[in-house]
């Protein structure tokens, strides 16, 4: 049996549909050109890393000695429930929209492949090793390269959706993240493929704690892809201070509510 897509997929390929019959996907280019205009005035470059090329984007002349740092979810893993995509790049840029709803403490970072398609990828790193070691450990590079520039000693990992996972491993590996917060995050990816009835990620690391880190989960009271279902079996294993937002469903419209939230939460002290 072949791999079933994440209900993220699901969810874009249902606005896609009802806004345009899914006739098309708008193709790599036009993909990142909305992510261009989404993050000006920050500036886009390009991150190096042993096996892949990472985006990032970043305000102009920003020093943050607490920096946050967004990591994007999977982006479009898939084009149908059959059929992987040859390009994940996000079609909704979400935690690039929280980044910028942040200010210029922050800063993004997209997924393997996602804008820059290195020679290193393969299909396995937005499908069943999104969470591969190799991901990882290029993520861990790309956050080490962000903190350089912002002269930063402290930071705080805000993950969406896959990001989520991505955030809680790279917590557990370092030693200077005070903070993890996600939003309609992946916290345990055996269980969630258990409850949606899909493919195991096989080629995946088994799934962070992180527990030394101080965490703070956001849900959505209307997400269908990580629902609040999920929220109380994750609440037994993972810590954390657990928040569902009234009438919020997975991607549409966290950046709306960010900046309240982020004052709130974002600058709690552990």
């Amino acid at each position: 049996m072949g791999q079933n897509p994440p209900r993220t997929f699901v969810t874009a390929f249902a606005i896609c549909a009802a806004l345009a019959g899914c006739r098309s996907i708008p193709p790599v280019n036009e993909r990142s050109a909305l992510s261009d205009s989404l993050a000006l005035p920050w500036v886009a470059q390009t991150v190096q890393t042993a096996k892949y090329d990472l985006r990032s984007y970043t305000p102009t002349q920003s020093v943050a000695s607490k920096l946050t740092v967004y990591i994007e979810g999977d982006g479009l893993a898939w084009i149908t429930r059959s059929r992987p995509s040859h390009d994940p790049t996000p079609l909704n840029p979400v935690a690039l929209k929280l980044a910028k709803a942040q200010g210029n403490s922050a800063a993004y970072l997209a997924r393997p492949c996602q804008f820059v398609m290195s020679t290193g990828c393969s299909q396995s790193d937005w499908t069943a090793g999104r969470f591969s070691a190799d991901v990882i450990n290029a993520m861990n590079a790309g956050v080490d390269l962000l903190k350089r520039q912002h002269q930063s000693q402290e930071l705080t990992l805000v993950g969406f959706s896959g990001g989520a996972a991505v955030a809680l491993h790279l917590a557990e590996m370092r030693d200077d993240v005070v903070k993890v917060v996600t939003v309609g995050g992946n916290l345990d990816h055996r269980r969630w493929t258990d409850f949606h009835r899909l493919t195991p990620l096989h080629d995946s690391l088994p799934p962070a704690r992180a527990a030394r880190v101080h965490q703070i989960h956001f849900f959505g009271e209307n997400d269908q892809v990580f629902p609040p279902e999920l929220v109380s079996e994750f609440k037994r294993e993972q810590p954390g201070i657990y928040v569902v937002l009234p009438g919020q469903g997975h991607s549409c419209c966290w950046e709306d509510a960010w900046p309240e939230l982020a004052q709130q939460w974002l600058s709690e002290v552990p």
